[in-house]
């Protein structure tokens, strides 16, 4: 996605996420004009959930600058905003749930430890007698 002219870029989800993210650059134009900065910002229903400030290192997408957020009310709509400063691009626009592995997982894991140790115990025991 590139502001082709001085403009925000926005995307609106139909289903709420959990996080979006993005990689930010400056592009390079004819009548000069680009921006240091973007705002770059996360609504929910409930409207604003979060918003931040990026620093855009140089032109081009040579040193992108990789900018993510993430809510666990779900967001409905994420804007990058430039205040009509110059050009700027986002590329490789990530969104998705952000992953929680289950209670059970753990427990899977601490019976698969323990059952090792049993094991290894087991076996130091053998060998001594």
């Amino acid at each position: 996605m590139v502001s082709l002219r001085y403009s925000d870029i926005a995307i609106e989800f139909f289903d709420p996420v959990q996080a979006v993210g993005g990689w930010l650059g400056q592009i390079e134009s004819g009548g000069g004009g680009n921006p240091e900065t973007i705002t770059f910002s996360i609504f929910g229903i409930t409207g604003l959930l979060d918003e931040v400030i990026v620093d855009i290192p140089t032109i081009g997408f040579e040193t992108p600058v990789f900018v993510g957020l993430s809510s666990d009310i779900g967001i409905t709509r994420v804007e990058w905003r430039n205040q009509n400063t110059g050009f700027f691009g986002v590329d490789n626009v990530i969104y998705g749930a952000v992953s929680v592995p289950e209670p059970s997982t753990f427990m899977l894991l601490l019976i698969g430890m323990l059952s090792f140790v049993w094991f290894l115990r087991r076996l130091r025991l053998k060998r001594m007698s």
